[in-house]
């Protein structure tokens, strides 16, 4: 349902999500500074819980289960053994 609490809280986060541009412009150096940038999606996501009370929990549930994957293909994998992952949203 479209109240004007929702659209306002739309507002607020497109926003928010253009004062972060390490998120989402591709020029901009602070687009390659992976901390800034994950800095960034939590402050997203916590603006985004706020609406959505189960967003995190989603997110983290698929985060950890890529973690998973990634630990499961290293195990068969010796040369990726020390591999990390870079995927912070889905």
């Amino acid at each position: 349902m479209v109240t004007t609490k929702n659209i306002e809280f739309w507002r607020k986060f497109i926003n928010l999500y253009r004062k972060l541009p390490a998120v989402w412009k591709i020029k901009c150096d602070d687009y390659k500074n992976r901390d800034l940038k994950s800095e960034c999606y939590v402050k997203l996501t916590d603006k985004l819980s706020k609406l959505l009370p189960f967003f995190r929990k989603i997110w983290k549930y698929n985060y950890n289960r890529a973690i998973d994957l990634v630990g499961g293909i290293c195990f068969y994998l010796e040369p990726m053994k020390n591999y990390q992952t870079t995927v912070m949203y889905f």
